[in-house]
């Protein structure tokens, strides 16, 4: 039926104009609106449908627009027939009375050519004018169409005014039209297209983000749901969103749209991620060199173009695009053309958008289109009609008969007490009763759902639960209290859907089994109604579980595999090469004396060294000497350009970290400081030295001194070094290529010793990457499982305060009803929300934001525990500090525990921090550091001499041993582990625990959360659930350990999906070899060798990638289209880095991960790996009669002469001047002197001497002569 349904809404299609406008675009001096008002008059003499206006607040990407209201206005005045369309009032910001009254003003201005297209909006920042709105913000909008709607028909509504009481009001003056025309904004969720069809409105949608096919079953989906609700399917009218911009040829459109188009992508942040969701992508512009952002704009444009979401090219070209949307049920395409364009040449494509118009009439049948849905009264009588199986009750199971027989009102908040002594712990959303009330075997609850329960397809799984949960309520008095047993819904035997719930249900349960006491299970019927009594669903033979007490989600036993710690074993460093091959070092150098000393040392062994020091700008302070700003990016890039330039780079070292603060000067200043000195300067040269193209990179070292605690001893940490330790185990986990180690040194060694342990660890072969040294022994890092931690009983004091911070929501929260049940019975509860005084509580939205945290509160007061909830933000010393003594003041009971669990993993508009490392910048650096490192640094200098009975800091297991993709997350977590031990040491009961990835609350509970957990599930990290974290934390406060991770591993899984784990000597240890590994690299191994060979090396790569690429995606290999780009088969950042760590194990090349973000197909990948792998050379032929010459040994072929000329030509010019003097000391002759620097180990240049002496005499004077030539041409 859809298919034909399509088909007969594809009639004829009309033409309007839209503006959105961004921050490119021009306009000519005073006159910001000639645009939008000349394109009008034009358009309404060319007959155009219609001119959509936008709403935009705060953004210079939207600058002209904040009321389309009045800019619809003035072209009413402009123009005579054109419809005038708002695109799109976004509701929530606005009283709908107030929208109603301007729009019928402008309706009588323009005789009657109004439409609204209503948004939800989208942009945090929007909501200042209604922050309340935000998260109800969907079903604000179709509450607030409803009233409009209403106003515009001339009827009244009731609401309160100034004095609180309850006024019926119209608005004036009456409209031109009797109706409204109405659209709905979709942006590309198929439920916001259904719920347009629901409410019988059309629909405005645009491309940015899906592909006609997908546009097509979205509007499908549309129409079924508007026949659905008693609509006419062929009524609703679908204006589609274009960028637009049509000329003579298609030549002069590209060169006219290419530069102000790809600079409108750079402005306009929210288009291009919706083009890079839409293929699995997420893109951060400012990780890319201006090079590689203009070519991949470029290839967003083309890619544009080539998928046809855009209109670019003459009327003809742009015809085919034209009808599959017209086939697909598109009515109206709403071109955009403000984009960057120059005005006139924006205006002069609207007669090229005429010559499309008029060629769509000849081409497509000339029906008239319908007119634009309104909606009527009758429609929701239409729709019940359709519904005869939802019928009333009988009379005796009439909804105020079941009231009258349940008149025991059950407590809300003690029901959900009850619920959790036993274990059972519920999210925000699965809490939706409002009112209960009960009799024996009879239960009546009052449900509100305040999620998003509009969806036509489904209802919510949380409020289908929050009805069973009333079933519990009808066990008698006598079953419940005289047992420690609950019982809880685990069965059903029939279930059946009459209608759709709205967000607001009655659920009545009855007890269908006798409650014999002890039973195992008990039987009972529940029946969810509306405000009528109409059944919606009924539920029969749901069977109740008896659930015994829980004290504890799990007991220690069951943990004992989740918990590691990180201990230092000593062991001797394996003997280095008695010749090290020469190379250059760029050492970014400390003001302790270390770096001095290492440049020393390293020029010494013959090594070139470049150095760098700390200022305030770049500069070339001599040869090999640089000069840089720790805080600049562009600075440690510079410098590093310029030293490969020099010539390749070895190795880097990052001393810079040994100035940090010292245990003396630590404060919220030098902490800050540190976060660029430290953190800020490894991650700039990490990205620096990732971007490097070709070749073998170098590698990085990160160098401490004093910032681990091998033991402890009570020597207080330089915990201001610490962060580097997460972000270096980071780094070996996402580019293994350029990684080398991290050494911390012995404070109390001289820069000497240090430098000389640093420069030994540089050439060892032992491949250590976590080294530290203490009186002048080498310890390496290791992780351990700690199988024999015991239980200890411990205490809560009624007596005391217990401070949470972070403590609004998700694990914080959860820790604060942990706390309640335990004996609590003073919380402090902090967080950045706004919580109004308790007097105004009263007068919140229940399903706003902080309306669910006051009821959360509620529900935990009930059971007799005091709760502050305080708005502070942890990082502001003075905050923190007033809080305090006004809390003293107040006599609240003194604070003898701590749970710094405050954490920020996503900005003030919902973007996410914690991301790559080559996408990471110094605002997401201190953003996630700031709640972590400052406020855990306040909390403990305020509390050091507090007595405190603990101190408990949430820290995350990517600190332990790093995580892709969570870089800064892990590095202010390692500042949190170094911190605790710093306690310890200071007698401070602090601990820090690392938690895995924690599900269902917090950040495990968002869209983002869900996927990267789901993401490493598969790959061997597993959840834990909030009930784990109690668990833990019961076992491990008592203890006295400064530092545990409580990590659910699955080893296998790990190596399987990350081979570079089995080479970490950090965790190596915990795995062992199988056959299936040894197979894999023998693979491996097979692969490499075909792939030197001339032979189907592109066909063999090919198949090979492909199994690569499906095993990361978890697909099929058939399944795969080579043609389709990486990200649009569902490669995402995470998986693009272990794809990348995957072929550059298996393949020994190097693959950039800009490569990644240039979105390529498997073919064109194969090509791209294709140029990195050498052909194998070919062997020599064999001679019949192998001629001796005077060393005897046989000359080299032509092939290998070649090559060996290749290797010289490589040789700086120094190296080929201690070669030719090697030679000649041979011959008896005396070299000339060079510059004394020595490049060329006297290892190496006896190998290179080996292959000249095969040479004849005649091939040594031709390839001397070559090079002298090839000298002085380079001259």
């Amino acid at each position: 039926m859809a298919a034909t349904q399509q088909k007969k809404c594809a009639k004829g299609i009309t033409f309007g104009l839209i503006y959105f406008a961004s921050s490119e675009a021009p306009y000519r001096g005073g006159e910001k609106y000639h645009m939008v008002l000349e394109s009008a008059r034009l358009a309404d003499r060319y007959g155009f449908s219609s001119i959509w206006i936008p709403e935009r607040h705060f953004t210079k990407d939207g600058w002209l627009y904040p009321n389309p209201a009045v800019l619809q206005a003035a072209v009413a005045r402009e123009t005579k027939k054109i419809q005038l369309r708002s695109g799109s009032v976004v509701l929530p910001l606005h009283n709908p009375i107030r929208v109603a009254e301007e729009w019928a003003m402008v309706d009588n201005l323009s005789n009657g050519r109004v439409g609204l297209s209503f948004a939800s909006g989208w942009h945090p920042n929007d909501f200042v004018f209604f922050p309340d709105h935000y998260e109800r913000r969907n079903d604000i909008m179709f509450q607030g169409i409803e009233t409009v709607r209403k106003l515009w028909r001339g009827e009244s509504i009731v609401t309160k005014n100034g004095a609180g009481e309850m006024v019926e009001i119209k608005t004036y003056p009456t409209p031109v039209q009797k109706e409204l025309p109405i659209w709905v904004t979709a942006a590309g969720n198929p439920k916001t297209f259904a719920g347009a069809g629901k409410m019988g409105a059309n629909l405005l949608t645009h491309m940015y983000n899906q592909s006609v096919e997908e546009l097509a079953e979205k509007i499908r989906i549309y129409r079924d749901s508007l026949e659905e609700h008693g609509f006419d399917p062929q009524a609703g009218q679908v204006s589609v969103m274009l960028h637009t911009f049509l000329g003579p040829d298609e030549q002069t459109v590209r060169e006219q749209v290419k530069d102000p188009f790809c600079n409108y992508l750079k402005s306009a942040s929210y288009l291009l991620n919706a083009i890079a969701y839409s293929r699995g992508q997420k893109v951060d512009l400012s990780s890319l060199s201006e090079q590689d952002l203009d070519e991949y704009l470029q290839f967003v444009l083309d890619r544009m173009i080539s998928t046809q979401r855009v209109l670019f090219g003459t009327p003809e070209s742009c015809l085919n695009l034209v009808s599959q949307l017209r086939e697909a049920g598109v009515n109206e395409v709403a071109c955009q053309l403000d984009f960057g364009l120059e005005v006139d040449v924006a205006l002069g494509c609207i007669p090229y958008i005429n010559q499309l118009k008029e060629l769509a009439e000849r081409t497509f049948p000339t029906d008239p289109e319908p007119e634009p849905l309104v909606l009527h009264a009758t429609s929701q009588e239409a729709s019940e009609e359709r519904a005869p199986e939802a019928q009333v009750e009988a009379a005796s199971d009439r909804l105020e008969d079941i009231q009258q027989r349940c008149r025991d009102e059950v407590s809300v908040s003690t029901f959900y007490a009850d619920l959790q002594t036993h274990g059972i712990e519920l999210g925000a959303d699965y809490r939706a009763i409002r009112q209960l009330w009960r009799r024996d075997g009879e239960a009546l609850g009052r449900i509100q759902y305040d999620g998003d329960a509009t969806g036509p397809y489904q209802f919510p799984h949380a409020l289908l639960d929050s009805c069973l949960q009333v079933v519990t309520a009808t066990l008698p008095d006598s079953l419940v209290k005289r047992q420690s047993a609950l019982y809880l819904p685990s069965g059903i035997k029939s279930f059946k859907l009459h209608k759709q719930p709205g967000a607001k249900v009655w659920s009545h349960a009855v007890l269908t089994s006798e409650p014999v006491p002890g039973a195992a299970v008990l039987e009972s019927d529940v029946r969810i109604l509306d405000d009528a009594g109409l059944v919606l669903i009924e539920a029969s033979g749901i069977q109740l579980q008896r659930s015994e007490a829980a004290t504890s989600a799990h007991t220690p036993d069951h943990l004992s595999d989740w918990l590691y710690t990180l201990q230092w074993k000593e062991e001797s460093q394996t003997e280095a090469p008695a010749t090290e091959r020469p190379g250059h070092w760029l050492i970014l150098m400390d003001r302790q004396g270390i770096g001095q000393c290492l440049l020393d040392a390293l020029v010494s062994q013959g090594q070139r060294c470049s150095v760098v020091t700390q200022g305030e700008t770049y500069q070339v302070l001599g040869t090999d000497r640089y000069q840089a700003s720790p805080a600049n990016a562009d600075d440690i890039r510079r410098v590093v350009q310029q030293a490969v330039q020099a010539e390749p780079l070895r190795g880097v070292v990052h001393l810079w970290s040994l100035d940090a603060a010292s245990e003396q000067q630590l404060a919220v200043s030098t902490l800050e400081q540190d976060l660029e000195r430290c953190t800020g300067s490894a991650l700039y040269t990490m990205q620096a030295l990732i971007e490097l193209a070709g070749g073998e990179p170098p590698r990085l070292w990160l160098i401490t001194r004093n910032a681990q605690a091998l033991e402890e001893t009570g020597q207080q940490l330089a915990i201001g070094q610490a962060p580097l330790w997460g972000l270096g185990r980071t780094c070996s986990m996402e580019h293994p290529e350029i990684w080398g180690g991290l050494i911390d040194l012995a404070p109390d060694s001289s820069p000497a010793t240090n430098a000389r342990q640093v420069a030994q660890e540089l050439m060892a072969t032992d491949h250590e990457d976590q080294v530290a040294f203490r009186a002048g022994k080498r310890f390496v890092a290791r992780m351990q499982r700690s199988r024999d931690i015991q239980a200890q009983d411990w205490q809560i004091r009624p007596d005391a305060s217990y401070l949470i911070t972070g403590g609004f929501w998700g694990l914080g929260f959860e820790v604060a009803r942990w706390l309640a049940r335990k004996g609590a019975k003073h919380l402090v509860l902090t967080g950045r929300t706004q919580v109004p005084p308790r007097a105004q509580w009263g007068s919140l939205d229940p399903a706003s934001r902080t309306g669910k945290l006051v009821q959360q509160v509620r529900e935990l007061e009930a059971t007799g525990v005091q709760v502050q909830c305080v708005t502070l933000d942890v990082t502001d010393e003075a905050q923190v500090n007033a809080f305090l003594a006004t809390s003293q003041q107040q006599g609240t009971p003194p604070i003898k525990g701590v749970f710094h669990a405050a954490s920020v993993w996503q900005d003030s508009e919902g973007r996410p921090l914690v991301k790559p490392l080559v996408n990471l910048d110094a605002f997401a650096l201190r953003e996630v550091f700031r709640p972590k490192v400052i406020g855990g640094w306040l909390l403990h200098s305020i509390f050091q001499k507090a007595d405190l009975d603990f101190f408990v800091s949430f820290s995350s297991g990517a600190s332990l041993f790093g995580s892709a993709a969570q870089g800064n997350y892990a590095a202010a977590s390692a500042f949190l582990d170094a911190l605790a031990h710093y306690q310890r040491a200071q007698g401070v009961p602090g601990i820090s625990i690392d938690w895995g990835a924690v599900s269902e609350i917090g950040f495990g509970a968002t869209e983002e959360g869900l996927r990267v957990h789901e993401y490493w599930e598969d790959r061997g990290i597993q959840r834990i659930t909030p009930r784990d974290v109690l668990a833990a934390l019961d076992l491990l406060i008592p203890l006295p350990i400064a530092q545990i991770g409580v990590l659910k591993l699955d080893w296998e899984l790990l190596r399987r999906f990350y081979p570079q784990v089995a080479s970490l000597p950090l965790v190596a240890h915990l795995l062992e070899a199988t056959d299936e590994e040894q197979s894999q690299e023998a693979q491996e191994d097979a692969i490499l060798t075909t792939l030197r060979d001339t032979a189907n090396r592109q066909q063999e790569l090919e198949h090979f990638l492909c199994e690569q690429v499906a095993s990361v995606l978890r697909v099929p290999p058939e399944k795969l289209d080579v043609e389709q780009p990486l990200t649009m088969l569902g490669l995402d950042s995470l998986m693009a880095i272990e794809l990348k760590n995957r072929v550059e194990q298996a393949l020994q090349v190097r693959i950039p991960i800009v490569m990644f973000l240039q979105g390529p197909s498997i073919r064109q990948f194969t090509e791209q790996v294709l140029e990195m792998i050498p052909l194998a050379e070919p062997a020599p032929a064999a001679e019949p009669e192998a001629v001796q010459h005077g060393n005897g040994q046989k000359p080299l072929s032509q092939n290998e002469a070649e090559q060996l000329l290749q290797q010289l030509e490589q040789l700086s010019d120094a190296e080929v001047d201690v070669l030719l003097g090697q030679m000649l000391q041979e011959d008896g002759q005396e070299p000339a002197h060079t510059n004394g620097k020595n490049h060329v180990s006297a290892r190496e240049a006896e190998q290179l001497l080996a292959q000249l002496e095969q040479l004849p005499d005649e091939e040594i004077d031709s390839l001397l002569q070559q090079i002298v030539q090839e000298g002085e041409s380079d001259r």
